[in-house]
């Protein structure tokens, strides 16, 4: 069963995938809309960060955290599929910003971010937490030699 719903999930997030693609492609592409694409990289990170990290601030009086989780959720939060599909649920023709429709200025935007997020995201999450597991090895090395 645990199959099935692997295989439905991976084949309806490529579905989706190749709606958007097609979609992106009746477009109007322009540098500025990818530009904007791409300062947004940086606000979303931010905000996943603050997401992240609040609850820790909370939660970390009650219980010890590694001091690298929160980095490692904040780059960790890869984004995909359910984001392009609300973009895409945005009504089309009925705002305007400067003569581009916002649909198509919020599904480029989040196109965008979503490339950046599977591309450098995605293939440097595990450095990252080889990394932090390394850190946290040497930390129990020293304080077992300190002992």
């Amino acid at each position: 069963m645990k199959d099935f719903w692997h295989a439905t999930d991976s084949f309806l997030n490529a579905l989706l995938f190749l709606i958007i693609g097609m979609l992106i492609v009746t477009m109007p592409l322009s540098w500025e809309v990818i530009g904007l694409g791409l300062l947004m990289v940086p606000v979303v990170l931010f905000a996943r960060f603050i997401s992240v990290g609040t609850p820790y601030l909370v939660f970390k009086r009650y219980r010890s955290y590694d001091k690298h989780s929160v980095k490692i959720l904040t780059w960790g939060g890869l984004r995909g599929g359910l984001a392009l599909a609300m973009a895409a649920a945005i009504p089309s023709d009925k705002v305007f910003i400067q003569g581009l429709d916002i649909h198509d200025i919020m599904v480029i935007i989040t196109y965008v971010v979503v490339i950046f997020s599977i591309i450098v995201q995605g293939l440097t999450i595990s450095p990252l937490i080889q990394k932090s597991i390394q850190a946290a090895e040497e930390k129990a090395n020293l304080e077992s030699q300190g002992k």
